[in-house]
């Protein structure tokens, strides 16, 4: 006899409008204005199809989030670091957008961390590792969902 645990499944809520002004600095901490940008510029810089528009919130059950452009189009996308070229869903060029934007904000709050170090300013230092932390754990709240999503194998080539 064998046993499989059952893990919940993670699910995605598109954020009421009532509470669009809470969900940025709930996915970004206090690098939100950093990270709306991000996610904006990486958008552009992978997909020529990217041309601007509205964006959706998505909030994950297990507690993180991410940004995708409102509607149901497609997205070709080409990452010239690893090779990529293909194909995605709105909602999964999202998600690849916002996990890139994570993960350039938390390489930089390190980095920051590092330098507030090297200078003695520890509450600062203690900061920007809290700030990392964070963005670190929403990438790996997005990473989880991903796992699931049909698309999966487009989000994890992106990203490799």
């Amino acid at each position: 006899m064998s046993f499989e645990p059952t893990i919940p499944a993670i699910t995605a809520a598109d954020v009421k409008a009532r509470a669009r002004m809470k969900f940025l600095p709930t996915l970004f901490g206090s690098a939100y204005l950093r990270g709306e940008s991000a996610v904006y510029s990486l958008a552009q810089y992978y997909s020529e199809d990217y041309q601007g528009g509205s964006w959706r919130f998505a909030e994950l059950s297990c507690g993180g989030g991410f940004m995708y452009p409102d509607g149901d189009g497609f997205y070709q996308v080409d990452v010239q670091g690893n090779g990529f070229s293909g194909r995605m869903s709105a909602e999964v060029f999202g998600m690849f957008i916002t996990s890139m934007a994570l993960n350039r904000l938390s390489w930089q709050a390190y980095e920051a961390g590092e330098q507030a170090r090297a200078k003695n300013r520890h509450v600062l230092y203690d900061n920007q590792q809290a700030l990392c932390d964070k963005l670190i754990r929403h990438q790996e709240f997005l990473k989880a969902y991903a796992d699931q999503h049909p698309e999966s194998h487009q989000f994890y080539r992106a990203i490799d």
